[in-house]
C-alpha cells in the first residue's frame, strides 16, 4: 500500500502515515526499511498492520522524498539572475546534506539563500 508521512519526530522515534485507504497509521523508526529516515510529504510504501486495536505501518519504504522534490524544483527553475540579469539555471549549494544557497553559474553571485548571513556565521565558527 502507497501513503505519505503526515509527521514523524526523528527524536521521538515514531510518526504517522496517511494511506490510500484514508486511515491515519503509526509506525515506529524500527519499522522503517533502509538507512533514511522519512521527512513529512514523503511517499512511502508499506504494509498495512493494527497494533493495539489501531491502524499501524510496517515495512516502510521511501519512493520520493518530499526534499529531494522541492530541492529539484528550486534547481530545474531557469530564472533570471538579479546580479547579471542572465536567464541561468540556479546551481545548488548544500551544507551537511541541506539546502544552501543557489548560485548564478555566470557570474557565481547569490540568487536565493536559504539560511541567511546569521546562521552561515555560527556554521563556520562551529563546525572547525
Amino acid at each position: 500500500m502507497n501513503g505519505k508521512v503526515k509527521w514523524f519526530s526523528r527524536e521521538k522515534g515514531y510518526g504517522f502515515i496517511y494511506g490510500d485507504d484514508n486511515l491515519d497509521r503509526f509506525f515506529g523508526v524500527r519499522d522503517i526499511v533502509g538507512a533514511d529516515l522519512p521527512d513529512i510529504g514523503d511517499v512511502v510504501t508499506f504494509e498495512p498492520c493494527e497494533r493495539e486495536g489501531e491502524a499501524g505501518a510496517t515495512t516502510i519504504r521511501i519512493i520520493e522524498s518530499e526534499k529531494l522534490r522541492r530541492d529539484k524544483a528550486l534547481i530545474d527553475e531557469i530564472v533570471e539572475c538579479p546580479h547579471c540579469h542572465k536567464r541561468v539555471q540556479p546551481r545548488m549549494v548544500t551544507w551537511r546534506g541541506e539546502s544552501d544557497k543557489t548560485l548564478c553559474p555566470r557570474c557565481g553571485e547569490t540568487i536565493k539563500d536559504f539560511v541567511g548571513k546569521f546562521e552561515r556565521y555560527w556554521r563556520h565558527i562551529f563546525s572547525g
